[in-house]
């Protein structure tokens, strides 16, 4: 870590202990902090020798504690007949659990109180709408969670998992993309923020308390997807029924992930449904798990969830996207003889608000256009609809011979900001900018070739003023 990076820890524990951040409150942080000898600091926090930059320390805080988040909101069926505020009674009576109690502490390490209070109420919010684990009246419940790309969804999921795990539900499963690195990804966020272990290592959650007779029993590892010996290794001899510990899967959403941990759950089902409440958690829901064909025969991938939920007496499958198009599309009359109800979210539908310091599509690409042909007097009023027109039609024998005009601005404003950041912060990861403004194959082809001999061009010019951040290609 960098100096500025370690100060910005210590001036964020301070902060974090307040109940509200206000302005004053950063700065006198700052402040405080820049008062304290260097000498006195380096042998305290472990720094290394050289200057503080206590401008990138002001803004880097400024990114990660100065934000306004928002609880969500959402729509509940109209004649539900179950409990929705069970979760609220929970809390009542026994305030946090183990598992939740541990992640919120976690979290507040990095978090500042806003968020983490968003969290908390967006957690029991939703989990009063998935339903008590030993509910009697609607043993089948199908709910929807969406919210921006990249706004905090794989944190709001894991939240609702501790929680979920302390008021009573056996297993969960985390449906987590269709490839191995996707997978592989969603188990180490697992691990670290539900788990609390890695193969030999304790890590995140579990730094804080590490209780081995409550520790979570994972079916799946970072290297491998489900596989029956892996989980009988897990379980050591034990099955489902007579585990009271809570059971957690990360599997691949492809049919063979998900015949495998069907195949396993079928041995444990010989006499009748599990007398177990699963909670199924399906991210990038509108990826695969819709069914695309005949009611009367779906698609595998979707034949293989419901059957897994039918699989256990009390369910719960939550939907998780930032695109909920497709899931709220499908029929809600859809029922099959063998596989139940389809996978409509016809308890609930829960709406995660983004964060202050969030820069979307709205953000980057939508307000800077239309700020950009608003500041062009040229251009009248017929013309800017005519440009958005063509920008919205674009038809699939069109062709493009040449970047649209916004294209300049775009990639200038990105490598500029680039320059800007790799001179900031060299410890700084990857960045990267994605274009997608057809649907089509060849139209992306021909951007693409566009693209590379501007991307060029500019580079080019940015050397030529002797920018040495660009000594090496970077793109």
């Amino acid at each position: 870590m960098t100096n500025e990076e370690k100060l910005i820890v210590q001036i964020k524990k301070n902060l974090f202990k307040l109940e509200s951040i206000l302005e004053e409150d950063l700065l006198a942080q700052i402040e405080k902090f820049k008062t304290i000898p260097f000498e006195h600091m380096r042998i305290v926090f472990e720094l290394s020798e050289g200057e503080i930059d206590w401008s990138l320390v002001e803004e880097r805080i400024r990114e990660q504690v100065a934000v306004e988040h928002n609880m969500g909101f959402g729509i509940d069926d109209n004649e539900f007949n179950y409990n929705t505020s069970w979760f609220t009674e929970y809390l009542r009576s026994y305030s946090r659990g183990y598992y939740w109690n541990r992640f919120i502490t976690k979290q507040s390490e990095n978090l500042p109180p806003s968020v983490i209070k968003t969290v908390r109420d967006d957690t029991e919010a939703i989990l009063n709408r998935c339903g008590s684990p030993d509910r009697t009246e609607v043993k089948d419940i199908r709910g929807l969670v969406f919210g921006y790309v990249q706004s905090g969804k794989t944190l709001n999921y894991t939240s609702l998992t501790n929680a979920a795990m302390d008021s009573g539900y056996n297993i969960i499963i985390v449906l987590a993309g269709a490839t191995k690195v996707l997978r592989k990804q969603t188990q180490i966020r697992v691990n670290y923020d539900v788990i609390g272990w890695d193969g030999n290592e304790i890590v995140g959650v579990g730094i804080i308390d590490d209780d081995l007779s409550k520790r979570p029993i994972s079916l799946t590892t970072t290297i491998g997807d489900f596989s029956k010996k892996i989980a009988d290794q897990q379980l050591q001899g034990a099955n489902l029924s007579n585990t009271s510990t809570p059971i957690i899967a990360v599997i691949k959403k492809n049919v063979s992930s998900i015949k495998n941990l069907n195949k396993w759950l079928s041995v444990q089902n010989r006499q009748g449904q599990i007398k177990k409440s699963i909670l199924l958690i399906d991210d990038e829901s509108d990826y695969a798990s819709v069914n695309t064909k005949k009611n009367e025969d779906p698609t595998a991938i979707n034949k293989g969830l419901r059957t897994m939920l039918n699989y256990f007496e009390v369910s719960t499958y939550v939907a998780i996207t930032a695109t909920p198009f497709a899931n709220i599309l499908i029929n809600s009359n859809n029922q099959h003889e063998d596989f139940g109800e389809d996978l409509f979210p016809k308890s609930f539908i829960w709406s995660l608000n983004k964060p202050s310091t969030y820069s979307g599509v709205r953000e980057v690409v939508i307000d800077s256009f239309k700020n950009l042909i608003d500041c062009d007097k040229n251009l009248g009023v017929h013309k800017k609809k005519e440009i958005c027109n063509s920008i919205l039609k674009i038809k699939s024998n069109d062709s493009f011979d040449e970047l649209p005009f916004f294209f300049d601005d775009a990639i200038g404003t990105f490598i500029s900001d680039v320059y800007k950041l790799r001179s900031k912060r060299p410890d700084q990861d990857d960045v990267s900018m994605m274009i997608n403004i057809s649907r089509f194959t060849k139209h992306h082809e021909q951007i693409s070739g566009l693209l590379e001999q501007k991307k060029d061009k500019l580079i080019d010019n940015l050397r030529s003023l002797n920018c040495k951040q660009f000594s090496d290609p970077i793109l």
